[in-house]
């Protein structure tokens, strides 16, 4: 239970968390041992259309200040998760440089990430 009432009103209990840490704590503490990393993907992402939205979004560490781009981008691990539990998740959005690096061209982690996604079989990469 992310938000509790009180006599002065919602407390938020995930408040100035991260992404990774909310979730994080979705899956250990408030939820049935049961829960599957989809089950908490899916709670954390109703939490951030929820009506009080208790979660930061998903956008990766080094961009919170930047605001250039039009497409929201999501962290690198939030991708790898989504492809974790559906094996269809977009890789182009996964192999993004931008999910993980403010430099354009630095394709390194993206390189190494094809190879190893390619290596366990997902080859839905056009």
């Amino acid at each position: 239970v992310p938000m509790m009432q009180s006599s002065k009103g919602a407390i938020n209990l995930l408040e100035d968390q991260n992404w990774l840490t909310v979730l994080a704590m979705q899956l250990w503490y408030s939820k049935p041992p049961t829960y599957t990393i989809a089950d908490a993907l899916n709670a954390y992402n109703m939490g951030l259309s929820a009506e009080e939205c208790y979660a930061e979004t998903r956008e990766p560490s080094y961009k919170r200040a930047l605001a250039t781009e039009t497409k929201p981008v999501y962290d690198l691990r939030y991708h790898l998760l989504q492809l974790y539990y559906k094996r269809t998740h977009c890789l182009e959005d996964t192999l993004n440089q931008i999910t993980h690096t403010s430099d354009p061209m630095d394709f390194r982690l993206c390189w190494l990430l094809l190879q190893t996604i390619s290596a366990l079989g997902y080859h839905h990469c056009s």
